[in-house]
């Protein structure tokens, strides 16, 4: 039983500044517009801001962005992997000499709207297809 339901979109349906797993950051750009009321999620958070008379200091998306680039500067280096700075931890053991590499070999078909959408279905087998292809050429 909800007290309040908020009408946001979803992802395909708004622009967005997402972070990969690789602390890479991406630009995501909207694929098709939300039906009936839906709202990009920044919009309801500016909305809620005003019912509870909290000032945010941004009322369009380029402002918004303005703002998370200059709390967190990593976010305006789009598309770019950055250097972690490390400090000391752990223990002193030999490394490895093989790749760092994810635990999953599809982390893109690993929601349930990608999972079940065709189109990704086909994207998958066509990735997964062009190494042969192009070994074959």
């Amino acid at each position: 039983m909800a007290d309040v339901i908020l009408p946001g979109a979803a992802y395909t349906e708004q622009d967005g500044l997402f972070l990969n797993f690789e602390g890479r950051a991406q630009m995501a750009r909207r694929a098709t517009f939300p039906p009936g009321d839906a709202r990009e999620d920044w919009k309801i958070l500016r909305a809620f801001s005003d019912v509870y008379g909290v000032s945010l200091k941004f009322d369009s998306f380029e402002e918004l962005h303005a703002e998370m680039y200059n709390q967190v500067p990593h976010f305006a280096d789009l598309d770019e992997v950055k250097s972690a700075k490390w400090s000391k931890f752990g223990t002193t053991a030999k490394l490895s000499s093989l790749p760092v590499s994810a635990q999953m070999e599809s982390f893109y078909m690993t929601c349930a709207i990608s999972r079940a959408s065709e189109t990704m279905a086909e994207c998958r087998s066509a990735a997964n297809a062009a190494p042969e292809t192009i070994a074959a050429e």
